[in-house]
């Protein structure tokens, strides 16, 4: 039995890694647990197992959870522009000229990004078809607008 720890990017496929691996050394291979540890930021060090979540009060399980703006960050951000935040929450598309850039970084063919309101955090896409513009996929409304 081998056991070893991979630090890998997405689109890295451990089975088939080990298959490979098996059959360079001429003795086969196979993967009996595999267990991903992290994600972007997210780790299992920073995760709270869930008997330990049942067991505690809900202030205590309050103060583990992240905003979504945390979780989001290594995506390209902007902002949408004042008096459109219902169109965004309607699911309407934008043009880049009506969101404001707030987190830099390039923005790949098919990448997601994420737009901001006061209301949602909005995950979508560039289109570059004619004019570039936002269509968003995935609305989610911030905990301060549940009731």
């Amino acid at each position: 039995i081998l056991r070893f720890r991979i630090e890998c990017g997405k689109g890295t496929y451990i089975r088939s890694f080990a298959r490979d691996l098996g059959s360079f050394l001429g003795c086969g291979a196979h993967v009996s647990s595999l267990q991903r540890s992290r994600v972007g930021r997210l780790s299992l060090e920073d995760a709270a197992p869930g008997d330990v979540l049942y067991a505690s009060s809900r202030v205590e399980v309050e103060s583990w959870i992240r905003p979504i703006s945390d979780l989001l960050r290594h995506f390209v951000t902007f902002q949408v522009l004042s008096g459109l935040e219902e169109r965004l929450a309607n699911g309407g598309a934008f043009s880049l000229r009506e969101l404001s850039r707030i987190c830099w970084g390039n923005i790949a063919r098919h990448s997601p990004v994420v737009v901001e309101s006061s209301r949602h955090v909005t995950l979508g896409r560039i289109v570059y078809e004619g004019i570039p513009r936002f269509e968003p996929e995935t609305i989610i409304v911030k905990a301060s607008e549940v009731v």
